[in-house]
């Protein structure tokens, strides 16, 4: 009995160390917020240049990660600004040099017009696409990121012109409530088990 339980709490263990974030296509609109929730992050360095079709832009993970943005986007004070005529822009990811997913993303949004609608659509492994509509109350720059989502392609869309900037890859994942309970029962176990073999 006493190897069942240990056996049981070893389990508990290797799951809890192996258990995914749970996938919330959700965007955090606060990099604040973004930052707390996937603990470690990093910058994605851009050239301060316009970007081209289908650039290939290095992730700060590493391994032949990175990503591309489907359209030619105009540089600015920082920011890729999209076409006058076509205001999308399609980002896809390529972890390992393979498409997607990425676990947690975000990246900064400059309205080119007050009362503009942005609209975010999010492609995620486990949710497939949802969208999500965006008003801008001024032309000050909005976060948007994601946390364990599993994003594979991201698209933006504008009634207006609008700038993308500020990209942040996170660089780990972090740990749900349900993940943090399965670690404690895992641990309960071995606690248990430790003391059986204490007062013997």
């Amino acid at each position: 009995m006493k190897r069942l339980v240990m056996v049981f709490a070893l389990v508990l263990a290797v799951a809890t160390m192996m258990a995914p974030v749970s996938p919330s296509a959700a965007p955090i609109t606060s990099l604040a917020a973004w930052q707390t929730a996937v603990g470690s992050y990093a910058n994605v360095t851009l050239p301060a240049s316009n970007l081209g079709s289908y650039q290939t832009l290095a992730l700060p993970s590493g391994g032949g990660d990175f990503f591309n943005i489907d359209v030619a986007l105009t540089y600015s004070s920082g920011f890729y600004y999209t076409p006058t005529t076509d205001f999308h822009a399609n980002l896809a990811f390529y972890p390992g040099g393979v498409s997607g997913p990425i676990s947690a993303f975000g990246f900064e949004v400059v309205p080119f017009a007050v009362g503009s609608t942005l609209t975010i659509n999010v492609y995620t492994a486990a949710a497939g696409s949802q969208s999500y509509n965006f008003n801008a109350v001024d032309i000050s720059p909005m976060f948007f990121g994601w946390v364990g989502a599993d994003v594979i392609t991201v698209s933006t869309w504008s009634t207006a012109r609008y700038g993308l900037g500020n990209f942040v890859e996170g660089t780990t994942s972090v740990p749900e409530p349900s993940t943090l309970l399965l670690l404690g029962s895992g641990l309960l176990g071995l606690v248990g088990y430790g003391r059986g073999r204490l007062k013997k």
